[in-house]
């Protein structure tokens, strides 16, 4: 009896893990606006961070010319600085990117209920009803 018991149940665990889902709950346009906010964000602080990284260590620390070839291929610490603000700034621009995709999906045409006045047998009332609705910001 107990195997019995432990197989059904070890069946309907097996069946439940690989059964599909029936569907994915649609996205709301808050979802995509808090989404393009954060990666707004996101974007603007690795700008910032990137761009203080550039112009802080290009001001730190002056450059002498090199007096020999082999000293013209040294890095030092204020280069490597520059190099990785560089890559920090172009890191950025995938969100400002992203951020923008998001914003136009939240947008776009969308479908709402909306209540309209609809009289039914000498009564006045709230119904409501389907409609395409377009949301341009200002």
């Amino acid at each position: 009896m107990k195997k019995i018991i432990f197989s059904l149940t070890l069946l309907l665990f097996v069946a439940r893990c690989f059964s599909q889902t029936t569907s994915s709950p649609k996205l709301s346009k808050d979802y995509y606006l808090q989404k393009s906010k954060t990666q707004k964000t996101i974007g603007w602080v690795l700008l910032a961070g990137g761009t203080a990284m550039v112009v802080g260590a290009a001001i730190s620390e002056p450059k002498a010319k090199p007096s020999s070839l082999s000293d013209a291929y040294n890095f030092n610490a204020s280069d490597i600085i520059i190099l990785i603000g560089t890559g920090v700034d172009i890191i950025s621009i995938p969100f400002f990117i992203s951020a923008h995709k998001n914003k136009k999906r939240a947008a776009s045409v969308a479908i709402a209920n909306q209540k309209i006045l609809w009289s039914q047998k000498n009564n006045i009332g709230f119904v409501t009803q389907p409609s395409v609705t377009i949301k341009i910001g200002l």
